[in-house]
């Protein structure tokens, strides 16, 4: 099966730069869940800490914004995203649901398994992290822009 699961997972940008035998000892240490069309797949305040790449279907990434607006959906996500990294990472409660707007498939590792993972393959880790702080970066821009004008930008 993880032979399977490295040609779903090769392309996705989280996983960038690592080899065919390192994509395989990433799946090793992998599991694959199926949701259908409505289920969340992870809740504002769960305390899990996996992470997820959603390898097909469709989900809205979504927050309470207050007692009035429920629900709203801050962000699509779509093949090859990436998403519960900040729980992961910090160990501290979800800030959104991942809700499924289609059937979906994701590929989750624990923390616990990422980190048996990169203590017996440092390189692993490196470019992992590596990746995951440019996915960051270009999230933490994406929501800037979602909320300021590029005009802002220039002082």
């Amino acid at each position: 099966m993880p032979e399977k699961l490295v040609g779903l997972i090769k392309d996705v940008r989280l996983l960038k730069g690592l080899s065919e035998e390192q994509l395989l000892k990433f799946a090793e240490r992998c599991d694959i869940k199926s949701f259908k069309t409505g289920k969340a797949i992870i809740r504002t305040g769960d305390l899990t800490r996996d992470l997820y790449i959603l390898i097909s279907g469709g989900c809205n990434v979504e927050v309470d914004v207050d007692k009035y607006v429920k629900h709203f959906v801050v962000d699509r996500l779509t093949p090859g995203d990436i998403f519960g990294e900040m729980s992961f990472l910090d160990g501290k409660p979800r800030l959104a649901s991942i809700v499924c707007k289609k059937p979906s498939k994701v590929v989750m590792i624990s923390t616990q398994k990422f980190k048996e993972l990169i203590k017996k393959n440092p390189d692993i880790g490196i470019t992992i992290m590596r990746n995951l702080s440019l996915i960051f970066a270009d999230k933490i821009r994406e929501t800037h822009n979602k909320f300021f004008k590029k005009r802002d930008l220039i002082s």
